[in-house]
């Protein structure tokens, strides 16, 4: 599904930021 796409995107990106 195209949401679940984004949101597992968003997702990542905020892990991602958590790190930084």
């Amino acid at each position: 599904m195209f949401v679940n796409r984004i949101y597992n995107f968003v997702k990542y990106d905020f892990s991602k930021c958590k790190w930084l």
